[in-house]
Formats: C-alpha cells, structure tokens, sequence
C-alpha cells in the first residue's frame, strides 16, 4: 500500500461560491487515478481548509496489484518513483461552477528491498517499506 496525507489551503479570489468539490487524485504524468471526491460548504468564504473538507487527510493512493507497480527485484537494493498528488477544488454558487483553484504536488516514493533471510520457512521475507 502506498498512503500519505493531504494538509494545506485551497484559496480563490471571488467570494460568492456556496459549496466546493474537493478532488484529490494520485499519479503521473500520463495516468493520474481520483483517490477522493468530496463536497462541502464554503458559505462565500475565499478560504478552505483541506483537512476540514477531506476529514480524513490520510489517503491510500495505491493498493494492492497497484503498489505492486513499485517494486524492487534485487534484495538490497533501493528505487525511487517520481509521481504528483493533484487537488482540485471547483466551486459552485449554486448549481453555476464560478471557479477552479488546482495544485500539482511532486511526491517521491522510496521502495526499499530489504534482504531476507531464510530460516525455518526456507522462504525469504523481503519487503519494501
């Protein structure tokens, strides 16, 4: 599994929006995957708190066969994936979108392939952490 957490705040310049659709999406340059989508009311704010608006700022960005992508062959050996966390957050004043605030964050992904050993099993137990 690959998670991290999603901090900071979106902000834009017309105040008259009433609710905002937080998107918060995961990958390269090519493919990039939506992990959540959210709506919450901004009350003609020009300010939200993505914490407050995601409620739950740790997200899983890859699961299973997905973070599988990121591996490393050789025991011992270490590889570092380049990917971006986008958010998006498009407002609304009413059902009108009035406006769309976006940020590209660079995230680094270091996969280590820690050497095992072999003990009663007679299995490895490399893992990337």
């Amino acid at each position: 599994m690959v998670a991290g957490t999603v901090s900071g705040t979106a902000e834009w310049s017309r105040p008259r929006a009433t609710h905002a659709e937080v998107t918060v999406g995961f990958g390269t340059d090519d493919t990039t995957v939506q992990v959540r989508s959210v709506t919450t009311t901004v009350a003609n704010r020009t300010e939200l708190t993505l914490a407050n608006a995601l409620v739950d700022t740790r997200l899983q960005f890859l699961t299973a066969g997905e973070a599988d992508d990121l591996s490393v062959a050789a025991d011992g050996r270490t590889r570092t994936y380049d990917r971006t966390v986008t958010v998006t957050v498009t407002l609304y004043a009413g059902d009108q979108d009035t406006e769309t605030v976006a940020a590209d964050v660079p995230v680094e992904i270091v996969v280590t392939n820690e050497p095992g050993n072999s003990e009663e099993s007679g299995g490895s137990n490399a893992g990337a952490t």
